[in-house]
């Protein structure tokens, strides 16, 4: 009988000391790739979301969904780190880079479950660890629930993936662990959504005797439900944020069914995250579409379609699961941004899904395990020595670390808008603090052009001062601009701290 994996008996699946040296090799490379984005501050969505907190507070903000997204889960941490960590950036960050380093680990294991060898797992966790295009996830913290989904993901396919050593029926409890994972994956990014209507796909191909039982196929079977249950209790509501839900959703209906822009950008973005992810820093995205990104992408697909052909039932039946995972997931994404990039690019599409890096994370994670799987069926039929194998990893991992060190593009790290807060904010301690304690302080409110829909100098006080008062004395901000002023009908601290310029100090009564 063919099978598509190594025994656990297989010399070249590795020895644990080769297997703990596979994974520690793998973290480090993440952690080198990721690092670099500890310097990097907030930016665009992130101070909108900032100021959310600070004006609404967590009920409000946590249940607020935003463009297609779900957020309970990425917003509670969200908002727990603003408790902890305030307005410095490097905290948030530093929990971006811990997620991918859990990542990495957690596709180690994952691909080795599936593989059985610690060598392929090590190839496939660097290839993904230092893809470039992850640094559109992890240097913009607004968007890092993309990693919170691959990391509920992760963990739900390892439970549903059953060991060599573990042929025993899946259990109520594990396929419970599951769907909670799936569930969980979906209340932190779009993606997350693909990922858990598709669980009862996935079980179906990975775990099949799971829907042998009428408890674990209940369990599997209700995610979809749930995620739709979800979406209808968190979109339909009117909130402070949610203000117009009815037009929200007419808006995201009309984009899923725009076929013209939405089958164009999964082709493309599929296309680029094989690229970057097979090429990784040696491609410059800006040259795609280019032959090299058509020849990469054709071979994938050829080894992909050959390794269907040529595989076990079993070895098909992963391919498929994890090809069908990475579709959906691009395929979300497109259904909620592509007509609304062709309504603001229309003449740069190309330039806009290349730039579009925060759309790959979740996608590339399951594209290298399609490509570690045709990789483990090649070598079962070539059947290369251990210390062949072993060549090629040392390799591959002198090549991974150098491309990061070498090869990559620098982050962005934003430091012009660093200053601005810095100097707004410094600003508003000075005039304060010039006036004596217990008076009433009258601040111009003053632009601060850091993202759309923030309210300028009061939005950054909210910020950094949780309450209205700053060392004794009362603080207001006024204003003379309608759009600004309007902005205090949205309720929460802003309607107590933004008055109009005729109308500070407020009068007694």
């Amino acid at each position: 009988m063919r099978v598509g994996v190594r025994r656990p008996d297989d010399p070249n699946a590795g020895t644990f000391t080769d297997t703990a040296i596979c994974a520690v090799l793998a973290a480090l490379g993440a952690l080198l790739a990721a690092a670099p984005v500890l310097r990097v501050y907030f930016h665009d969505d992130d101070f909108l979301h900032l100021y959310q907190i600070a004006n609404f507070g967590p009920r409000e903000f946590i249940t607020a969904p935003n463009a297609g997204h779900m957020y309970l889960v990425r917003n509670t941490i969200f908002f727990l780190n603003f408790q902890l960590f305030g307005m410095h950036a490097g905290g948030y960050l530093a929990s971006a880079v811990a997620t991918h380093v859990a990542n990495v680990l957690l596709l180690f294991v994952l691909v080795r479950r599936l593989t059985g060898s610690s060598r392929i797992a090590c190839l496939g966790a660097l290839l993904f660890a230092v893809c470039p295009t992850n640094d559109g996830t992890l240097g913009w913290y607004s968007v890092h629930g993309h990693a919170l989904v691959a990391l509920f993901v992760l963990a739900g396919l390892l439970l549903l993936v059953p060991r060599h050593d573990d042929p025993a029926p899946m259990t109520t409890g594990r396929a419970l662990c599951v769907a909670l994972c799936m569930l969980a994956a979906s209340q932190c990014w779009g993606s997350g959504i693909a990922a858990a209507f598709l669980t009862p796909v996935a079980a179906a191909l990975l775990r099949p005797d799971a829907f042998r039982s009428r408890g674990t196929a209940a369990m599997l079977l209700a995610v979809p439900v749930l995620v739709a249950l979800a979406m209808a209790a968190l979109y339909v509501p009117r909130t402070e944020i949610n203000r117009d839900p009815m037009r929200s959703i007419d808006v995201l209906a009309r984009s899923a069914v725009d076929w013209g822009h939405v089958l164009p950008m999964v082709g493309h973005t599929l296309s680029l995250g094989i690229v970057t992810l097979v090429l990784g820093a040696a491609y410059p995205p800006d040259r795609y579409p280019d032959a090299v990104s058509v020849a990469t992408t054709a071979a994938f697909a050829l080894a992909a379609l050959w390794a269907l052909r040529r595989g076990s039932p079993l070895a098909r039946r992963r391919l498929l699961a994890f090809l069908i995972l990475a579709l959906g997931a691009y395929a979300i994404v497109a259904a909620g941004r592509a007509a609304f990039l062709a309504g603001i690019q229309p003449n740069a599409l190309m330039h806009a899904y290349v730039a579009a890096t925060r759309y790959h994370y979740l996608p590339q994670v399951l594209l290298t395990i399609v490509l570690c799987l045709v990789l483990a069926e090649a070598s079962r039929r070539l059947s290369p020595t251990s210390r062949t194998t072993g060549a090629l990893l040392a390799v591959w991992v002198v090549w991974s670390f150098t491309s990061v060190t070498v090869l990559r593009t620098p982050v962005a790290r934003f430091d012009p808008v660093r200053d601005l807060v810095a100097r707004q904010r410094d600003a508003i301690t000075r005039a304060v603090l010039t006036q004596a304690p217990g008076t009433t302080v009258c601040l111009p409110n003053e632009p601060t052009p850091v993202s759309v829909g923030f309210p300028g100098t009061v939005g950054i006080f909210m910020l950094f001062n949780h309450e209205d008062a700053l060392e004794g004395r009362r603080v207001y901000f006024v204003s003379s601009d309608p759009g600004v002023l309007a902005m205090r009908e949205q309720g929460g601290r802003l309607g107590s701290l933004l008055l109009p310029a005729d109308a500070c100090p407020p009068r007694a009564g």
